[in-house]
């Protein structure tokens, strides 16, 4: 009898523990935030926080595709439903102010801890970030690994743009970021970078700069376009790295993981465009304590591959006569790189954390002088590329002529 009594009041003790969570509450009741911008506006420090939210309602009906959009709200918020997708705006005295507020415009919870994206307007970014990456560094519901980004002109209209893919800018914008950390063409930044770069010895950051609309493209096609670099001296953006620029950041950083070169080069048919691959880059910095002050010495090493090249014979002299090409090319990016960072006196090469780590007394020494220090630093910069690849073929398609 006991055994049975057992068996009978076990199952009934154990669903006392299997109830549900206390504080759970349903999907249609939150709206789950994918994607953000902040704008400054005009007024007394007065924030635009714009959110792209899922839809719960058209999620859950399949749909897709665009519904058409319309505007509704109080003043001071705004929400304009696109298919699966609302996009809702805030606006505050502070961006925590603009996050309380969304409650004055929304029936449902806020809810940040499936964001991805943070887009920054540029006219904020150039006043400064920090009290909000305060505010984000508090709150658990921003994840140190969402990625951060500076828009052309304003953070808003990149989250309302209409992407060629069929997808939305926070989406679209995550799945780019994705792809350029496991094959990086530019170097994409994280809210933990940026701090890390902010506490650096030599107090740089950098994020991705974002516009609307690719190249090549009507303006009404929409798109979302990454190729420049914004830098930040502190808390403030004060300058912007052209394309060529951006590409020679990734030698600094040691993050050059694949990318192509397109440059003129003299063939047995003439002077022809040829196309190389480069991978498998990396980069050696090596500080130098030199009579004549403090030296870089930078060596980087990376393998191409022959992408296209026509009418060129591919024997050993004139794979030679790429490689010298191609480290030509690179050295001459890298060099601007470096020399664009000393003009604008911002350290995101990150020599200051370097002769930090090498020698820390004479860090101590100079750190005062930094500033004035930086720009007088020399370089000397040697690039090692290997052409090994050729594709399926070895050498072009078009018969060659002659080469002596």
């Amino acid at each position: 009898m006991l055994r049975l009594h057992l068996r009978v009041m076990f199952p009934i003790i154990l669903l006392l523990f299997l109830s549900g969570c206390w504080d759970q509450s349903e999907i249609k009741e939150q709206a789950i935030v994918i994607g953000i911008g902040i704008d400054k506006i005009p007024g007394n420090g007065a924030i635009l926080l714009t959110a792209q939210v899922i839809n719960p309602a058209a999620s859950k009906n399949g749909n897709q595709g665009t519904s058409g959009s319309g505007t509704t709200g109080t003043t001071g918020g705004t929400s304009q439903a696109t298919g699966s997708i609302v996009i809702e705006t805030s606006t505050g005295r502070s961006f925590d102010d603009a996050i309380r507020n969304f409650l004055k415009y929304s029936s449902r919870r806020v809810i940040f801890f499936h964001n991805r994206i943070i887009i920054f307007g540029k006219t904020l970014a150039e006043s400064g970030i920090a009290g909000i990456l305060d505010c984000m560094a508090r709150d658990s519901q921003f994840r140190r690994t969402n990625w951060l980004l500076v828009a052309e002109a304003n953070a808003r209209e990149i989250l309302q743009s209409k992407t060629g893919l069929g997808s939305y800018p926070a989406q679209e914008i995550n799945q780019m970021m994705i792809n350029l950390v496991k094959r990086a063409f530019f170097l994409p930044v994280t809210l933990n970078d940026f701090l890390t770069g902010m506490y650096s010895e030599g107090k740089t950051s950098l994020m991705p700069m974002v516009a609307v609309g690719a190249p090549g493209t009507d303006p009404g096609q929409g798109g979302i376009q990454l190729e420049r670099t914004a830098v930040f001296k502190n808390d403030r953006l004060i300058d912007v790295l052209t394309v060529e620029e951006s590409q020679g950041l990734l030698w600094l950083a040691d993050k050059q993981k694949g990318g192509s070169l397109v440059f003129p080069f003299q063939t047995g048919k003439g002077r022809k465009t040829i196309s190389v691959a480069i991978m498998n880059g990396s980069t050696k910095i090596y500080p130098r304590i030199t009579p004549e002050g403090i030296l870089m010495d930078i060596f980087c090493t990376g393998t191409g591959t022959l992408r296209e090249s026509e009418g060129l014979k591919n024997n050993p002299r004139t794979i030679q006569q790429l490689e010298r090409r191609v480290e030509s090319i690179l050295k001459n990016r890298l060099e601007r790189t470096i020399q664009k960072a000393q003009q604008i006196k911002a350290d995101f090469p990150g020599f200051a954390t370097l002769i930090h780590g090498e020698d820390p007394e004479r860090w101590r020494r100079i750190k005062p002088d930094w500033g004035a220090e930086f720009p007088r630093i020399r370089t000397k910069i040697r690039f090692q590329i290997n052409i090994a690849g050729f594709g399926l073929i070895k050498d072009s398609v078009a018969k060659p002529a002659r080469q002596e």
